[in-house]
């Protein structure tokens, strides 16, 4: 009886612990144990191995990468905030520390799954910025990068903003993809990566802001620009139900209008803490058309699941198919100086807003 329980139990535990390893969740092991994006040969190797996460988080805490890192594990203090300060950027506190030694001394936690026993176990800012993190580094491996010390590099100044991330794809030219990295309002980049609210980057001229330099003035705004944003809006927001287009309202495109100056002012790109409209965002090195960066946010569809509520990562494209938004209005600016000094930001607004946590978009 005693050896039945006992087999009972094992396959319990394997049943429990074993994890179908997935690119974003490798991802995630790797910039939590090495503290860099995983190299595109690398991140496909371990995908494709079959292997339970489990057992490729004991096999990361073997590479000579993860000793160079944390050394030995015969101080488990050092250890623990080692780790810590790697994933979190802090050290942990009191009875987190207490805690997790208490885990490791006693075997319930062992030292090669201990990454991986963290970074589950993250919550509020320490998960954003694992989040983030997550994000930069699946872009890098997307690209088909493979350069360890440019996936140590992109990794460095990334934290729990959303602009610590858009920045750091923006290094790397990775937005001209619509790999964006949206958060809870929408944006992404093209040929040059989002920011935190929707936000997209491409290449086509902006509206025109407050600007003496008449060689990046830009786009002027026609009805042909209006008519061909809204039917984009409304082709998406088909695909998904027909009983609610969007109509353009000439009051969001002035809130609009004036928001892109101010960032085109400014030279940054970052949301509005206003909360009357949704916001989309999306900047381009070059000049960017409403349509075209519609289309940038749109590129997030692949990676939505309806069901999930809000989800940051797709937030861009559940802005344009909220159902109950259904009013638009948008603009564009030149930046006037920074980074993207020349290049196009735009801006489209929503009534009412959308994306809220906890609902679903229709």
């Amino acid at each position: 009886m005693k050896i039945r329980v006992l087999i009972l139990l094992l396959l319990m535990a394997v049943g429990l612990n074993a994890t179908v390893a997935t690119k974003d969740n490798v991802t995630r092991l790797y910039v939590a144990t090495f503290d860099r994006a995983p190299d595109s040969a690398g991140l496909n190797y371990w995908v494709n191995t079959a292997s339970p996460l489990e057992d490729i988080a004991s096999s990361f805490f073997d590479q000579p990468e993860t000793k160079d890192l944390y050394g030995e594990v015969s101080d488990l203090d050092n250890f623990i905030v080692a780790i810590y300060n790697n994933l979190f950027k802090r050290e942990p506190k009191i009875d987190g520390q207490d805690y997790w030694r208490g885990e490791l001394e006693s075997g319930k936690i062992a030292s090669s799954v201990f990454i991986l026993a963290v970074t589950n176990g993250a919550k509020d800012n320490d998960k954003t910025i694992l989040d983030n993190k997550t994000a930069v580094g699946l872009a890098f491996a997307d690209k088909g990068l493979s350069n360890v010390s440019d996936a140590k590099a992109i990794m460095r100044e990334v934290d729990g903003t959303e602009e610590s991330k858009l920045e750091a794809l923006n290094k790397f030219g990775l937005g001209d993809k619509t790999e964006v990295v949206p958060k809870e309002s929408n944006t992404t980049k093209e040929d040059v990566v989002p920011k935190e609210s929707n936000t997209t980057k491409e290449e086509v001229k902006p509206k025109e802001s407050n600007t003496t330099k008449e060689e990046v003035k830009p786009k002027e705004v026609v009805s042909s620009d209006v008519t061909a944003v809204i039917n984009r809006h409304n082709e998406i927001r088909a695909e998904v139900f027909t009983d609610a287009p969007m109509s353009w309202s000439n009051e969001i495109e002035k809130s609009a209008q004036s928001y892109a100056d101010t960032l085109g002012a400014k030279g940054v790109m970052e949301h509005d803490s206003q909360r009357l409209y949704g916001e989309n965002l999306a900047i381009s090195s070059t000049s960017l058309s409403y349509t075209k960066a519609t289309d940038m946010w749109y590129g997030e569809k692949k990676d939505y699941t309806y069901g999930n509520g809000f989800k940051s990562e797709t937030g861009h494209y559940t802005q344009i198919i909220w159902k109950k938004s259904t009013q638009l209005g948008c603009a564009s600016a030149v930046f006037q100086q920074g980074d993207w000094k020349g290049g196009t930001i735009v801006v489209c607004r929503y009534s009412p807003a959308g994306n809220y946590n906890g609902e679903n978009p229709y």
